[in-house]
């Protein structure tokens, strides 16, 4: 649920907000959370690349 001022800025009524992890973002160190902060990142900003075939899907 997205609180009603979040819902007032034009972003969020363009349902351009997305939340992350904020464990991941702030308490994760390192190349592996750089990884995956990365992913959260590409399926958050990048829904439609998330549908095409990666190298670990293609057999």
């Amino acid at each position: 649920m997205i609180p009603a001022i979040l819902q007032s800025l034009p972003a969020s009524q363009a349902q351009r907000v997305h939340f992350a992890d904020y464990q991941l973002w702030s308490r994760i160190e390192g190349s592996i959370a750089v990884k995956f902060i990365l992913k959260q990142v590409s399926e958050l900003l990048l829904p439609a690349r998330s549908l095409l075939p990666t190298a670990e899907t293609e057999s």
